[in-house]
């Protein structure tokens, strides 16, 4: 068995609140003192529970942070399963004050974005963050089919009818933030999971912005970064596009030229963000409606023994694995 190092209250929105105002809930340790204040407050629309988790194995890591395999030993009312995926940010493992605040601040700015998006399918649910043996945790979704990254590898270049299934969604998932000022700025297939039923989910939001046409810092993974973030530029919806263009260089060599020109204003995408990309020649095949609803068959489905199976993570080796570990004083544990 794991550790039982985490402990904390999650919960899960039932409804839009009308204000999309984000209201602070207290998380308790289990001698009932205030750890810190994060997520929405219980009301009707709301519904939270404490939960005492064991973690498992490491699944992936991003540049902030370590994601983790979480479950119970029993069912909860937030998930059936009793799996979970704990996003652990790295400077908290420091142990400084500085550190901690700025973890705390990250967690809370992509629970944030997270709860905003929570009716879209493509993107993954997160349910409030907490703070334990002096690591900040953001719990989200298990999703067990690893990553599209791990997929592109294992198949080589892609099938048209197969990158456009995956595109789609892509592009139905920044249609939707870009239609509420978001922009996503992390876009990558590292970070785009497959779930059990074949479809994708959005997994890292970190980077989000609220209203990105006022900033100019540089947020994003360094191969997918568009020219006027790199310069630091004014930038806004059409910098996810150049992302998306990155994504499938192999592919639509007339949309990707649209997507990856170098002036801004020129881009696909620049008027209207990704909604604008479904005009293109390439996507006139495509039921929209029916793919946003899952009706599409999917071209794999991912393979797996259990709802907390982890074969599909391939990222790391033994030896990672160990030194994580070591790191996080975590116990390595088997496969469930």
């Amino acid at each position: 068995m794991g550790n039982s190092i985490f402990k904390g209250l999650i919960g899960i929105r039932q409804k839009t609140p009308k204000t999309g105002e984000i209201k602070p809930l207290h998380i308790r340790s289990s001698n009932s003192e205030i750890i810190c204040s994060l997520a929405p407050e219980p009301t009707s629309e709301f519904l939270s529970e404490i939960v005492k988790f064991e973690n498992g194995d490491l699944l992936y890591e991003t540049e902030h942070a370590i994601n983790l395999l979480l479950y119970t030993n029993r069912s909860t009312q937030i998930s059936k399963t009793g799996y979970f995926m704990a996003k652990i940010f790295k400077n908290s493992l420091v142990s400084t004050a500085n550190a901690m605040n700025n973890d705390e601040q990250l967690a809370k700015h992509e629970f944030k974005v997270l709860y905003n998006l929570i009716e879209c399918p493509f993107f993954i649910q997160s349910y409030g963050y907490f703070k334990a043996a002096n690591n900040i945790v953001l719990v989200k979704d298990y999703i067990l089919g690893g990553s599209l990254f791990d997929y592109i590898r294992y198949l080589g270049k892609m099938t048209e009818k197969q990158i456009l299934f995956f595109i789609g969604q892509i592009i139905l998932a920044l249609e939707y933030i870009h239609k509420r000022n978001i922009l996503c700025r992390t876009l990558c297939p590292e970070y785009i999971l497959i779930e059990k039923d074949g479809y994708i989910k959005i997994s890292e939001m970190s980077g989000a912005l609220f209203e990105p046409q006022t900033h100019t810092d540089v947020v994003g993974i360094p191969e997918y970064l568009a020219p006027e973030v790199i310069l630091k530029q004014l930038y806004f919806k059409a910098s996810d596009c150049w992302m998306l263009g990155i994504l499938i260089h192999n592919h639509a060599s007339s949309l990707i030229r649209k997507l990856l020109r170098r002036e801004i204003s020129q881009r696909l995408g620049f008027n209207g963000g990704a909604s604008s990309l479904r005009i293109d020649p390439w996507f006139k095949n495509i039921k929209w409606d029916e793919l946003y609803d899952k009706k599409y068959p999917p071209p794999f489905i991912p393979q797996y023994k259990n709802l907390g199976d982890t074969r599909n993570y391939s990222q790391f080796n033994n030896e990672e694995l160990r030194a994580h570990q070591t790191r996080l004083n975590v116990t390595p544990i088997k496969n469930i």
